[in-house]
């Protein structure tokens, strides 16, 4: 069996300064007289044209998922207040932080105070919940429904026209559609970029893992796709991800069978990604992060290719309008993860494409919104001979999750494939 030549990414250290940069300026926000907007779904471009703020996502921060004893002890507090396991666990943990008078916890002490809310509702569970940290914290609250799909763009930018209207009426400041411009055009580099960092876990062997990916996402998910700081890194990394595609550096030294694990993936610490590599088997990627996160567009026959920006394509930006028509176009026609009809044949073009051996099911049961479609997939990978495994899981809550089951469940898969365990590998099951 070849094994590859392999060495940790340069650009890691760069990755870890950038999130704890991101972190230490939403701690200091009040200190320096900024606003603190609650929220997420990618809206910084939409803030950013109040001058100086930062965004506080309703969730925990990186250091609490650090522990699965106090993830599942705050999951477990919103379920006594009537909140079941039909809802989200990541909202789960979040709303026991509310509950708890722990979440905005600075490592100060303090307990940060946004001065509004501003979310966007992409599923049943935040529809309940971002009511909920508006109850609780009294502030002003403006939500942004997500159409379904691109011929539904002018509602989508009739809300994004309002919430501008609104922001300046709760903050009193006069918005600035430059700085808006500036945004967007940044939040598409960004994307874009990362959209082609993900076109290079084509190559074989993998320059990345889909952990890396996940790592990655996260400054795209804390809403600061938009600033320059952020797509500059992104330019870092993929300039990095093209030289190890190149010269066959591997994230998996021994990769000879090619996953992709699709649906939400643990965000507190597991072995979900790394457990099948002492077969020799990498996770490279999913459908969900590569439609939530990167920028693809769709081709008339169902594959995905990674558009070009505003800029590239010689897109002027001149008023506030043109703006939120280039966001609307990013959210519909470059996040196909709301096109629910569609997903299934993506995903079978998303195997082909990406040179995949099988695929990996996570069916999160507080997740409707990523699970939804997904038997469906498996039902027509099996009659394309696609290697299919299912496994119950919760993204948020390790009570909820059995790793011994998952090992067992991963060790029947790859060895009915002919799959063994490599030398020097035995017994590493972390």
């Amino acid at each position: 069996m070849r094994e590859y030549d392999s060495k940790p990414l340069e650009c890691w250290t760069k990755l870890k300064e950038l999130r704890r940069k991101l972190v230490k300026d939403t701690w200091q926000s009040k200190e320096k007289g900024q606003i603190l907007v609650l929220g997420g779904m990618g809206f910084g471009c939409l803030v950013a044209g109040l001058g100086e703020c930062q965004m506080i996502s309703p969730m925990p921060t990186g250091r609490d998922w650090k522990d699965p004893n106090l993830i599942t002890d705050l999951a477990d507090y919103t379920q006594t207040k009537g909140y079941g396991r039909e809802l989200c666990a990541t909202l789960r943990v979040g709303l026991g932080m509310l509950f708890k008078d722990t979440y905005g916890l600075t490592p100060s002490g303090e307990i940060l105070m946004p001065d509004f809310h501003l979310d966007g509702l992409g599923c049943q569970g935040q529809i309940k919940a971002v009511s909920l940290y508006s109850h609780y914290y009294n502030i002003p609250s403006f939500y942004i429904e997500f159409p379904l799909g691109p011929d539904q763009s002018d509602y989508l930018v009739s809300q994004l026209n309002d919430s501008i209207e609104w922001m300046e009426k709760v903050t009193g400041k006069k918005y600035d559609d430059e700085l808006l411009i500036e945004g967007v055009y940044n939040e598409w580099r960004t994307r874009v970029l990362f959209g082609r960092i993900i076109e290079f876990q084509k190559a074989i062997p993998a320059p990345l893992t889909q952990k890396n990916l996940a790592s990655f996402a996260v400054l795209i998910w804390r809403s600061a796709g938009h600033r320059r700081d952020v797509g500059d890194f992104f330019q870092i990394a993929l300039d990095e991800v093209r030289e190890r595609a190149g010269t066959q550096i591997a994230a998996l030294s021994t990769e000879r069978f090619r996953l992709i694990h699709e649906g939400p993936n643990t965000w507190y610490p597991s072995s979900v990604f790394k457990y099948p590599q002492k077969y020799g088997a990498i996770y490279i990627g999913s459908w969900l992060y590569f439609t939530e996160f990167g920028a693809f567009s769709v081709r008339e026959d169902g594959s995905i290719y990674v558009p070009q920006t505003p800029e590239e394509r010689g897109i002027r930006l001149r008023t506030r309008e043109d703006a939120l028509q280039s966001l609307a176009e990013m959210f519909l026609e470059c996040n196909q993860r709301f096109v629910v009809e569609e997903r299934v044949e993506q995903r079978l073009n998303l195997v082909e494409d990406w040179k995949i051996d099988g695929v990996v099911f996570a069916l999160d049961r507080g997740c409707p919104g990523n699970t939804c479609t997904s038997m469906e997939t498996v039902l027509a990978m099996k009659k394309k001979g696609i290697r299919v495994l299912v496994y119950d899981t919760a993204c948020a809550n390790p009570g909820e999750f059995s790793e011994a089951e998952y090992h067992s469940r991963i060790d029947a898969f790859l060895e009915s494939l002919g799959l063994n365990i490599l030398e020097g590998e035995k017994g590493t099951s972390s």
